[in-house]
C-alpha cells in the first residue's frame, strides 16, 4: 500500500547450511520413507512401487516392522523405479532424516516469513532494550521492549516479512549435524570441549557416525527473493493516537479511569520511530554489528574449548564469515537463523559479554549459566570435511519502491 508501507525486495543468499524442520511426522524414516544404498537416499513413491507390482501386502508388514533391509529385499532391483528422487547420502545416522519445511501447495523449500521474522526480532530485542538504562538489567520482559500485543503495542507488527521459497529441486542436500560439547574436566580445566558421540560419551576426537542428525539444508550459495515491508506511517498514526488521547485527558474531556484504559503503551518509541524512518543501511548495521559481536564471541568460544580433530576447520569457518562483512554494501546484512541458533542467538544475545566467562549452563534451570553445546553442519567436500555453524545468511535489500 503505497504511503503505508515501505517495501523492499530482498535476496536471500545461504552462506553456511540452513535447516528449519517441518515437523516430526514430515521426518523421513529409513525404512519407510527412504532406503539408502551405495550411498544415496532413495525416496520410496508409493504410487510407483504399486505401478512396478510390489507386493503391497508384505510391504505394509515389513513398513510397521521398520524393516529397511526387508524392504530393500523385497524391491531388489527397482530401487530407482519406485523412488521419485535420489539424494546423496553423507553418512549413516540411527535417527529420522529431518526434513526442511515446504510450502504445502508449491512444495518448495521454503524459509517461512515467521522464522526470518523471528531472528530479526532477537537482534532488534537487544538492540531496542540497550538504548536506555534497561540494557543493565538482567530480566527483562518481552512487554518492556516492544509492547503489549494486545492492545496493538507490539513493534514488530509493523515489520512484516515475506515467505522465501527455493526451487522445488536442486536447492537441498542432506548434512551431517553433530553436537559439540563442553564436559566435566579436571581441577586445571574444569569444562573441556568434545564431540558427543552418546549420552554419555564426549571426547575431542570426531567420528561422523554416533549421536549425529542428518538434516536436508539449503545448500550453501542458493539464493531466493521475498520482501520485507516497514510501516512508519501506522506507527506514526499510533503515536499521534496517544498524543491526542493525552491532550483529551489534560483537556478534561476524559478521565483518568478512561485515558488509563485506553493508552497504548509504547516503550522505547523514539528509537522504534528511527529503526522505521531511517534508511535500510541504518537496520543493516544493527543487524551487521550484532552478528559481528556474537561471532567474535564464537570464535573465543572455540579458541578456548576446542582441541583434537578439525579443531582449526571450525574456527577458519568462523573466521571466514567474519571476513565477509568487509565486502558488504551498505544494503546488506548477516544474520542467523534456524536450527543450531542456540540460547544466545534465539534470546538475542543480551545476557553474556563472551561465552567464555562466568558459569556454564548445567540444565535448564540454571538461566544465568552459559549454554555449552553448540550443533556442528559437516559437509563432505571430496576427500575434505568442511566443519561450519549453522544458518548464516545474507540479505540484500533493492532500493524501496
Amino acid at each position: 500500500m503505497s504511503g503505508i508501507n515501505t517495501k523492499y525486495t530482498v535476496t536471500l543468499k545461504v552462506l553456511t547450511p540452513l535447516f528449519i524442520g517441518q515437523g516430526i511426522e514430515k521426518d523421513w524414516v529409513k525404512g519407510i520413507d527412504y532406503i539408502d544404498k551405495d550411498n544415496t537416499l532413495y525416496h520410496l513413491d508409493l504410487s510407483k512401487m504399486q505401478e512396478a507390482d510390489i507386493d503391497m501386502d508384505k510391504l505394509a508388514r515389513l513398513f510397521s516392522e521398520q524393516n529397511a533391509a526387508g524392504v530393500g529385499q523385497l524391491i531388489g532391483d527397482k530401487l530407482a523405479n519406485v523412488s521419485d528422487f535420489q539424494l546423496s547420502m553423507p553418512c549413516e545416522s540411527s535417527n529420522p532424516i529431518r526434513t526442511f519445511f515446504r510450502n504445502q501447495y508449491t512444495q518448495c523449500p521454503t524459509i517461512p516469513g515467521s522464522s526470518l521474522k523471528g531472528a530479526i526480532r532477537s537482534i532488534l530485542f537487544t538492540y531496542i532494550r540497550n538504548t536506555e538504562e534497561t540494557k543493565e538489567t538482567k530480566e527483562t520482559k518481552n512487554e518492556e521492549v516492544f509492547g503489549k500485543l494486545r492492545n496493538g503495542g507490539d513493534f514488530m507488527r509493523f515489520i512484516r516479512v515475506g515467505d522465501f521459497a527455493f526451487p522445488e529441486t536442486g536447492s537441498t542436500q542432506l548434512t551431517n549435524t553433530k553436537i559439540y560439547n563442553l564436559h566435566r574436566g579436571n581441577n586445571e580445566q574444569p569444562w573441556l570441549g568434545g564431540w558427543k558421540h552418546d549420552t554419555r560419551s564426549t571426547n575431542k576426537e570426531f567420528k561422523d557416525k554416533g549421536f549425529n542428525t542428518i538434516c536436508e539444508c539449503i545448500s550453501n550459495d542458493s539464493t531466493a527473493i521475498g520482501s520485507i515491508l516497514l510501516s512508519p506511517t501506522l506507527f506514526n498514526a499510533l503515536l499521534k493516537y496517544n498524543t491526542e488521547l493525552e491532550q483529551k485527558y489534560k483537556d478534561g474531556k476524559v478521565d483518568q479511569k478512561y485515558y488509563e484504559r485506553n493508552r497504548i503503551d509504547i516503550p522505547h518509541k523514539d528509537a522504534k520511530k528511527r529503526l522505521l524512518e531511517e534508511d535500510i543501511k541504518d537496520l543493516c548495521d544493527i543487524i551487521n554489528r550484532h552478528t559481528m559481536n556474537y561471532l567474535t564471541k564464537e570464535l573465543a568460544f572455540f579458541e578456548k574449548f576446542i582441541d583434537g580433530t578439525h579443531a582449526d576447520t571450525i574456527k577458519e569457518a568462523i573466521d571466514t564469515l567474519l571476513h565477509m562483512f568487509a565486502s558488504l554494501q551498505p544494503n546488506e546484512c548477516i544474520l542467523k537463523l534456524g536450527a543450531g541458533s542456540g540460547f544466545h542467538s534465539i534470546t538475542g544475545d543480551w545476557q553474556f559479554d563472551d561465552f567464555v566467562s562466568g558459569e556454564l549452563r548445567r540444565d535448564k534451570d540454571h538461566q544465568n549459566n552459559l549454554p555449552k553445546s553448540r550443533k556442528i553442519a559437516i559437509t563432505q567436500k571430496g576427500e575434505k570435511c568442511t566443519f561450519e555453524l549453522m544458518g548464516f545468511i545474507k540479505l540484500t535489500f533493492a532500493k524501496k519502491e
